[in-house]
């Protein structure tokens, strides 16, 4: 029997960003794996890296040095619109800030990407989702602006 690959893996992983007086140093060589099937959470202060490492990790951003794989599959080969459809069909997470659409209900919100994938049973997929989070109370009420 093979073994699966990580669902994540990064390999000497480091990332700055330009700044006025030279890079910014943002991470220095991150090594992670992460096995399909399993949660974690990523904390720390602000600042610290968690929203760019999160980025690196969905193909958001290259890092500057290291390796990336996603199932299997290192980011680096793939192109815009591959990785755009790897984060589509294989991954998924929230932002800090996320943006729901206000004139959709909650409900309507949480089926639009599944619509806009030909997913098959799309609202009742988003029902189950929203009911199993406790937000059955919810469904038909639209964001807070």
């Amino acid at each position: 029997m093979s073994e699966s690959p990580p669902a994540v893996q990064a390999e000497h992983v480091s990332h700055h960003y330009p700044g006025s007086d030279g890079p910014i140093e943002i991470l220095r060589e991150i090594d992670l794996r992460i096995e399909p099937g399993t949660s974690w959470a990523l904390i720390g202060i602000s600042g610290s890296g968690k929203t760019t490492l999160l980025s690196l990790l969905a193909g958001l951003e290259r890092p500057s040095r290291g390796r990336i794989q996603l199932f299997g599959q290192a980011l680096e080969e793939l192109d815009d619109d591959e990785r755009s459809d790897l984060r589509l069909t294989s991954i998924g997470f929230v932002f800090q800030s996320f943006h729901l659409l206000p004139t959709l209900t909650a409900l309507e919100n949480v089926a639009f990407p599944l619509k806009i994938r030909r997913l098959p049973d799309a609202r009742e997929r988003a029902l189950t989702a929203l009911l199993s989070v406790g937000l059955g109370d919810r469904l038909t009420h639209k964001p807070a602006v």
